[in-house]
């Protein structure tokens, strides 16, 4: 099934037809469905204004770069990047401090490095 967005995936989640964001960033397969579902807009140019403008950046166990954004709102909000070999492999929005805390523990990053 398709639409003006883009397609299913064979597990009937929306993919993404956008294959880098506007500053060239490669989309994993992944990503082109991760980041539609975490609330980001295409084509995706939060996905590079959180890589250009990252609060702190740090490493998972596997060698993927995380990009943590604070966000402009009032509340502790974080924006977050996660990007591998491949390219972006997804991203989080507005999430909460806790939240960035168990990412962390469960991939494997330091969500307070001292940049």
């Amino acid at each position: 099934m398709t639409n003006h967005e883009g397609s299913e995936n064979p597990d009937n989640h929306e993919l993404s037809q956008v294959i880098t964001t506007p500053k060239g960033q490669r989309l994993t397969t992944h990503a082109r469905e991760s980041l539609l579902r975490h609330g980001f807009s295409q084509p995706f140019d939060l996905v590079d204004d959180i890589i250009e403008n990252y609060t702190r950046k740090t490493t998972q166990k596997d060698g993927a770069t995380v990009y943590i954004q604070r966000t402009r709102s009032r509340r502790r909000l974080y924006n977050v990047v996660i990007v591998g070999d491949a390219g972006i492999v997804t991203g989080l929005r507005n999430i909460r401090p806790q939240e960035l805390e168990r990412l962390g523990l469960r991939y494997g990053f330091n969500p307070h490095p001292a940049n």
